[in-house]
């Protein structure tokens, strides 16, 4: 009798590992209207979430509702919940804008106090008394097969202004309907007054989302620049648990010390960042590239 249990367990256990959630990779290209260009990759797996730019390299774990941020350039990061975050990020923006008070000519003089005095307005003003405009979704009668897949045009539109182009399949899902809930509620605690927490409120918008994924969007601003996002590359596999972990010997910092050491090395200059080719020269784990993928069609 033990004998068919353990048979039993055993083959539930194959079973199991067998249809264990694998994770995913998703590259994307950006560029606007001047021709200024940007990649950046996603990595999904196991309600775990890092994003990569030449810049940052940010991880969100849902299930701590923790973000990391991560400096390869000063080998050190900063962690902590999307309060602290948001708190983190307004704090030093007034401190910079109250310095700027101290050496700023008289004609900007009264445009950065009327800034400084809206995001302190912004901060303590209660959710219900905030004005969202109102967001319309509109499917059009156009679509586009983008890496493969059909995609859906939709136009979004905030305050009768079109806003926003997404073209959204229903092929592919790599982010499940709680995911999605998280991330949403992290944008709102990180950044309450973006456009994205109107998005957010809109049944019609968060149904394309849970049901699908966008394959490419297109943001219009009112200066007339227009940026267009669309993924290059989304891929099933199996992540390292070591790509959405801290690299050992990196020291935890404030977001301050990181500001000054930017400043002072002038890390952000365009000379000063190299594309990342999977080599880990910074301590950093080498990311997994199309050769290792474990499902090339997703359909």
């Amino acid at each position: 009798m033990w004998k068919t249990a353990f048979i039993w367990i055993a083959l539930l256990f194959l079973i199991c590992a067998q249809t264990a959630e694998a994770g995913w990779v998703i590259d994307e290209k950006s560029s606007d209207s001047f021709g200024n260009q940007s990649f950046s990759s996603t990595f999904i797996q196991d309600s775990i979430i890092r994003f990569d730019k030449p810049t940052s390299i940010n991880i969100i774990n849902l299930n701590q509702k923790i973000i990391t941020l991560i400096f390869a350039q000063h080998r050190a990061y900063w962690k902590g919940t999307a309060e602290d975050l948001s708190k983190s990020t307004t704090r030093m923006a007034e401190e910079q804008m109250t310095k700027l008070l101290a050496y700023a000519p008289e004609q900007k003089i009264q445009a950065i106090k009327h800034a400084l005095e809206q995001l302190k307005k912004n901060q303590t003003k209660p959710d219900s008394l905030k004005l969202f405009p109102q967001v319309v979704v509109k499917k059009t009668n156009h679509s586009e097969t983008i890496i493969g897949y059909p995609a859906v045009e939709y136009e979004i539109i905030i305050d009768s202004v079109i806003k926003q182009k997404v073209w959204v399949t229903s092929k592919i899902k790599p982010y499940s309907k709680s995911d999605i809930q998280r991330i949403m509620a992290f944008n709102k605690a990180m950044s309450p007054f973006a456009i994205e927490n109107s998005l957010n409120r809109n049944k019609a918008y968060m149904k394309l989302l849970m049901e699908g994924f966008i394959l490419k969007s297109v943001n219009y601003s009112s200066d007339g620049n227009k940026l267009v996002t669309r993924v290059t590359s989304i891929r099933k596999m199996n992540i390292p648990e070591a790509i959405f972990q801290i690299p050992p010997g990196y020291v935890q910092s404030s977001l301050e010390n990181i500001m000054m050491l930017d400043m002072k090395n002038n890390i952000l200059d365009p000379k000063n960042i190299a594309p990342d080719n999977g080599i880990s020269n910074d301590g950093l784990p080498a990311l997994p590239h199309k050769n290792n993928d474990i499902h090339q069609n997703l359909y």
